[in-house]
């Protein structure tokens, strides 16, 4: 499955990243997403990497002294957050692809701390799948509302045409299996909840 995924994500950067941001910013300079406008700064607030960690951390907080599966829940998310920001950091800056705002060139570049050379793979698409991979072993009745949350993230970071599409594809699937990778080692059920 890693392969498929992998060869998927090489055909996209290779055929379609370029024409797809292109068209993103024809669209985007016509002003044709400008129902988007109204709705990007709550949809940034609510897709951002601290709001997740603080809920995370209050989740366990509230649990430790009321509820320890909710305890167990947010350590789980926690740990969600961290490893999954590790991975994608890591593959950020051994990678080093250009930013859509350096062009249309998708170029990787090799090793880099070079914030201009870190687009693939979308970080906050990586957090947002690996939690919600997470939540939905938890809460498997709200599996569609956790990746609609991930949907919504990566749709943001497409909008504003941050990432490539590939970048928001390899996010994903870096975000789920880090999620899986998480459950597997998991000394906590993540099942039983």
């Amino acid at each position: 499955m890693l392969v498929s995924a992998a060869v998927f994500i090489a055909i996209f950067m290779c055929c379609l990243d370029a024409p797809l941001t292109a068209w993103l910013r024809s669209l985007k300079q016509s002003g044709s997403l400008e129902f988007y406008s109204p709705l990007r700064p709550a949809i940034k607030f609510i897709t951002h990497g601290s709001p997740l960690i603080i809920a995370a951390v209050a989740l366990y907080i509230y649990g430790r002294f009321f509820n320890k599966k909710i305890m167990e829940i947010g350590k789980t998310l926690a740990i969600g957050f961290v490893v999954s920001g590790v991975a994608v950091q890591a593959a950020k800056h051994l990678l080093g692809r250009a930013r859509p705002r350096l062009g249309e060139s998708t170029a990787f570049i090799g090793p880099t701390l070079d914030i201009n050379y870190d687009s693939f793979p979308s970080g906050h698409t990586t957090t947002a799948f690996c939690l919600a991979y997470l939540m939905s072993r938890i809460f498997p009745k709200y599996t569609l509302l956790f990746y609609g949350f991930g949907i919504l993230t990566a749709f943001d970071r497409l909008m504003g045409i941050s990432h490539f599409p590939s970048d928001i594809i390899g996010g994903a699937v870096l975000g789920i299996g880090t999620g899986i990778l998480i459950t597997r080692k998991s000394t906590y059920s993540i099942d039983s909840t």
